[in-house]
């Protein structure tokens, strides 16, 4: 199994081998880039929810991303179409960051207590 990096130049490698197809697990704001970015190259991509991928019988106890990538190519038939939604996103992007920030509060109030 090959990794690819989740920024522009780990796109570009898959680009190179011509993919008409991409499945992936959509995780929260690292899906968002990768999805519009091959959206917009005119690749179909298709997204399996992580609850659908956790709900396998061979995946309990085993998620890692090495099963994932490979259990995610036998879910094409479960998976759905990325549609480009800018509120969903604005709204996932947010709760990312809302973490961030109440992570970072909670490290100044045990850093200052």
């Amino acid at each position: 199994m090959r990794r690819y990096e989740n920024n522009l130049k780990g796109y570009e490698e898959i680009l190179k081998m011509k993919p008409c197809t991409i499945v992936l697990e959509p995780t929260g704001v690292y899906a968002i880039r990768s999805s519009q970015y091959f959206k917009e190259k005119g690749i179909k991509v298709l997204q399996v929810s992580p609850n659908m991928l956790s709900r396998e019988k061979e995946f309990r106890g085993k998620k890692t991303d090495f099963y994932d990538a490979e259990k995610l190519e036998n879910m094409v038939d479960k998976a759905k179409e990325y549609e480009y939604n800018p509120l969903r996103e604005l709204v996932t992007l947010y709760l990312f960051l809302n973490d961030i920030e109440v992570n970072y509060r909670n490290r100044l109030k045990r850093h200052y207590s």
